[in-house]
């Protein structure tokens, strides 16, 4: 860029002098260097429109399947066609979602007549969703580096990729939840009322026992034991939070590759869990095997994340229909934590439920962390990139 500065600077310089010359002196060696300046750029310009349709370019991916974080066959060509020395082709790839092994962004070819260059190798998606990969265009400088095209790719590569599928280990975060899993879960589905407690806002009138509530002149519910220690609910926050591709995708991408893995955790374990989502209304879907599993992780691959499916909008409404008060262990993954959400799902602590809250952020949640306990616990999980994906 400093060279091609100098070069237009010199040929500036050149054009006033031979002005001053053909001014003050008049005569053959004025007007030749006058004409002469004008005709480099010129000559520079018509190369460039000679090279601009004298190549070809061809780009490929092998395959429409695309995982986040997985390596796909990836090709590209590039070939003069032409008869004259193509100086300098500045190839710009799409960088911000995805990343060519092997080809840099801003890479410099210089090709000689019937030459080409050819790329067989992959490609990486770094985040679930739909964008442009691969070669986005192709910068063409003349010799004197005075002019350049830009050639934006005819046929872009339009990536549609589905999340990873994580095998999250729950017990290293969280040390008792398996076992209370798999101790609890052996329970017979018919296993007889052994307890009641105190009626919760949202709890289905029909368990309500009237025996208990006379006594103690207080409303209680039967704890169906068999019932509730077999259920596991999951709600998952779709919202989206920005416009901006470069800020929603990794987010987004991060929140279902976190639900997408807890429901495979309990899945591989052969428990059922229900998740529970918004889509304009309430969503929800028992997985109970590895078939209603990747049934719903194809459906949760081409979900539409909304900037009206408000977290606490839908939460309230789940503990309203009593899906709350039907569980004993209740998990969420947000993408933020604040005091009106921590204040709502703090009161999961009050009961005899286990509730783990997992929060998609980057920013520093400590201050509700920390206030975690053995069976309500608050838990970061960063979205930043490892090395390995850029």
């Amino acid at each position: 860029m400093l060279k091609s500065k100098y070069r237009k600077l010199i040929l500036l310089v050149l054009f006033i002098l031979s002005l001053i010359l053909i001014s003050i002196f008049g005569g053959v060696i004025s007007y030749s260097l006058f004409f002469a300046v004008l005709i480099i750029p010129l000559i520079s310009l018509m190369y460039l429109i000679y090279v601009y349709y004298s190549f070809t370019i061809y780009q490929e991916i092998k395959t429409r399947n695309i995982v986040a974080g997985e390596l796909v066959p990836y090709s590209f060509i590039l070939k003069n066609e032409g008869f004259t020395v193509f100086t300098a082709l500045n190839i710009k790839v799409y960088s911000d979602f995805s990343n060519v092994t092997d080809v840099p962004d801003d890479q410099v070819f210089r090709l000689f007549p019937g030459e080409k260059i050819e790329y067989k190798t992959t490609l990486r998606c770094r985040y679930r969703g739909e964008y442009k990969v691969g070669v986005n265009r192709l910068v063409i400088t003349d010799f004197l580096e005075l002019f350049r095209f830009s050639y934006k790719m005819m046929s872009k590569l339009d990536a549609i990729v589905k999340p990873r599928i994580v095998a999250l280990d729950i017990q290293n975060e969280i040390p008792d939840l398996d076992v209370f899993i798999h101790s609890n879960f052996k329970k017979d589905i018919n296993e007889p009322d052994l307890v009641v407690r105190d009626y919760v806002a949202g709890d289905p009138l029909k368990k309500i026992h009237w025996k208990s509530t006379a006594r103690s002149l207080k409303l209680k519910v039967r704890n169906d034991i068999g019932v509730l220690k077999e259920k596991v609910l999951l709600i998952a926050d779709f919202e989206r939070v920005s416009n901006d591709m470069r800020e929603y995708l990794p987010l987004e991408n991060k929140i279902l590759e976190q639900t997408i893995g807890l429901l495979y955790h309990f899945v591989i374990g052969k428990m059922s869990i229900e998740l529970v989502f918004n889509q304009d209304k309430l969503q929800n879907a028992l997985i109970s095997d590895i078939v209603q599993f990747n049934s719903i992780y194809e459906e949760l691959a081409s979900i539409s994340f909304r900037s009206n499916n408000r977290f606490l909008n839908l939460y309230n409404d789940v503990y309203r229909r009593g899906l709350i008060s039907g569980a004993q262990i209740v998990l969420m993954v947000v993408h933020y934590m604040d005091d009106d959400l921590f204040a709502e799902v703090a009161r999961l602590s009050l009961t005899s439920k286990i509730a783990v809250v997992y929060v998609v952020s980057e920013e520093d949640i400590s201050e509700y962390s920390r206030q975690s306990t053995e069976r309500f616990k608050i838990v970061k999980v960063g979205y930043e990139e490892s090395e390995e994906f850029i």
